[in-house]
């Protein structure tokens, strides 16, 4: 059950009370909140040892205190600025650069925010913080507007819209739009401006972005103003003014309220009386000198439209006063400037404390040059250590590599790698081996008619051309003996050389052969004939010897394949008849009938005639 207050003279006496407790407990509660913080930030800048850590939480805090005394904010974050730096603290660096930027921005020391966003673009360009130079890139074409500059301003807004498009930064994309738009919309392109701003808040819309959405809807309601529509413009300004009261931004409260008040100069003279003063009584509060400036300037107009020229005449007086403070001010921002790096440097020496800093930094600076002679005389003869060991390494890969193709041309690569890295081998057995014996016909004869030069000069071309035959076919060559050529099919991987591709290396040894006679014979010179066989059976493989080994192979498929050999004609390819049933379907063979070999009494032979048509 509530009480009820009859009196009128009490009631009034008891909310008189109420409000001068609720001034005293808020004047009590910014004083503690400046005591608090002010303790806060002393005790960090007071530590023995500042690490990235604390300068990050003093620059923070010192943001904090931007409420209650902006003075005082750009004092610590002057102190986090020399301590990032002594510290190489680059990320920091950023952070507190940026907050500088705009805090002169906002106290309207332009040249001092120009400085401090200049310094913040180089380091994002160093990091290649593409979001973050697309913003600093447009912090600073807004300040080249505000100081009417509009040829850097256009270079700086469009490049800044440019790179936030071209890495896909959503936001920064919005927020050059807003910039570039009030750029165009200053030299009265309000169809671009227009656009510009639609464009933003519809970026801004997909992000949620409330308080960049009130700023589209505020700058697109401007574009309308500008063309006389002013129940679209205010339509826009109280989308605006909804968004700014839900999130409490008094600042753009102030301005838009400024705005809104000098459309109903046009519409409505009660309202602008009212949306004026409601914009002047928040700027006072937050003591933003541009927005009083522009608030006198549309109260100035709304009493000349009202005819009180007294009170126009007094506000504009009041609105040049300020823009004057603003524009004119060179000199004592010079003092302030240097009042504000003598108060930092102060509390720089308090947080060092050093004694004897000049003596100090001397023998620093001495052991400094000794350790960085000492450090860079390591460095060189590491250098050189990795150099020498480079190229050792280099040689014995060289070393290695060709140690290795040499053993490749002695054995068959499966063999090479058991050798390396068992340093033996394994003889092994295979069931079905084509062996292929190849030499050549009346090579006694033929040597005597040539050098000993031009002898092993031939036969080193034709022996050559045969391994690569043997290649192409996946045969693996076993060894020549004087004008005989050894070569097997199936080993050691046994799904290579089968018979058929036997055949067909054979047939392509006499073409090769052919050829050259053909050539030879045209400048009358000697020439070679071949004589080849091949049998198929079983044969055992491995290496033999300490030194000069070699890879071999045994067996009686092996002397077999040579009788078929020795009876074989010049020309011709001669198989055994097991060789023939396993190539029948592939080849046209002519039977010889069985043939009187050396040893082995009675063999089955066929000469391979070619390809079959339909194979």
């Amino acid at each position: 059950m509530f009480c009820m207050i009859k009196s009128r003279k009490i009631r009034f006496w008891l909310l008189f009370s109420i409000f001068l407790i609720g001034i005293q407990v808020g004047s009590l509660s910014a004083q503690m909140e400046d005591v608090y913080l002010s303790k806060k930030l002393d005790s960090i800048v007071n530590l023995k040892h500042i690490d990235t850590q604390s300068i990050n939480l003093l620059w923070k805090t010192a943001l904090k205190y931007q409420a209650i005394n902006a003075q005082k904010t750009k004092r610590y974050l002057h102190i986090a600025e020399n301590l990032a730096e002594n510290a190489h603290y680059e990320l920091g660096l950023i952070e507190i650069y940026d907050r500088l930027g705009n805090i002169c921005y906002d106290s309207d020391e332009y040249d001092s925010a120009v400085y401090f966003n200049l310094k913040c673009l180089k380091l994002r360009e160093k990091k290649h913080d593409n979001a973050g130079i697309s913003k600093s890139l447009g912090n600073l074409g807004i300040l080249y507007v505000t100081l009417k500059d509009s040829a850097k301003a256009i270079y700086y807004l469009q490049k800044a819209l440019e790179i936030a498009t071209k890495h896909n930064n959503i936001i920064e994309q919005g927020e050059d739009c807003i910039n570039l738009g009030n750029f165009y919309l200053k030299y009265q392109k309000v169809g671009i401006a227009r656009d510009l701003f639609v464009k933003a808040l519809s970026i801004f819309k997909t992000g949620d972005n409330k308080e960049d959405m009130a700023t589209a809807y505020e700058n697109i309601g401007i574009t309308y103003y500008n063309e006389g529509y002013y129940k679209k413009t205010l339509s826009y300004f109280l989308l605006a003014a909804k968004i700014y009261e839900a999130e409490k931004n008094e600042l753009m409260l102030a301005n838009l309220y400024d705005n809104i008040g000098a459309v109903y100069t046009n519409v409505n003279m009660d309202s602008a009386y009212y949306y004026l003063n409601k914009a002047l009584r928040i700027a006072n509060k937050t003591g933003a000198a541009t927005s009083r400036m522009l608030i006198y300037h549309n109260l100035s107009d709304y009493y000349d439209s009202t005819g009180d020229v007294k009170n126009a005449y007094k506000a504009f007086r009041i609105y040049k006063t300020i823009e004057d403070s603003i524009f004119s001010v060179d000199k004592s921002k010079a003092i302030a400037e240097l009042q504000t790096k003598y108060d930092t440097e102060k509390d720089h020496e308090k947080i060092a404390t050093l004694t004897g800093e000049q003596k100090f930094s001397k023998l620093l600076r001495n052991s400094l040059i000794v350790i960085i002679l000492l450090i860079f005389i390591i460095i060189l003869v590491l250098i050189n250590r990795y150099r020498h060991q480079q190229s050792a390494m280099k040689t014995i890969s060289a070393e290695k590599s060709r140690s290795d193709e040499l053993l490749l041309n002695i054995l068959p690569s499966e063999t090479a790698e058991e050798l390396k890295k068992y340093g033996k081998t394994t003889a092994h057995g295979y069931e079905e081996i084509s062996v292929l014996f190849a030499d050549i016909k009346g090579f006694t004869n033929i040597s005597e008619q040539m050098s000993a030069t031009d002898l092993v000069a031939d036969l080193d071309m034709y022996f050559g051309s045969f391994d690569l035959i043997m290649e192409q076919y996946g045969l693996e060559k076993i060894k020549t003996i004087g004008d005989a050529y050894l070569a097997a099919g199936g080993l050691p991987n046994p799904d290579k050389g089968t018979p058929k591709e036997v055949i067909s290396a054979a047939l392509e040894m006499q073409r090769y052969v052919k050829e050259m006679k053909n050539e030879k014979s045209e400048q009358n010179l000697p020439f070679f004939e071949l004589r080849i066989g091949i049998h198929t059976g079983p044969v055992v493989a491995g290496v033999v010897g300490i030194k000069k080994f070699a890879y071999d192979i045994w067996g009686d498929t092996v002397n077999t394949a040579a009788r078929i050999q020795q009876n074989s004609e010049t020309g011709k390819v001669n198989i055994s008849a097991t060789t023939y049933e396993k190539i029948k379907d592939y080849f046209d063979c002519t039977p010889r009938g069985y043939i009187e070999a050396k040893n082995k009494g009675l063999l089955e032979m066929y000469f391979v005639d070619g390809v079959k048509e339909d194979s």
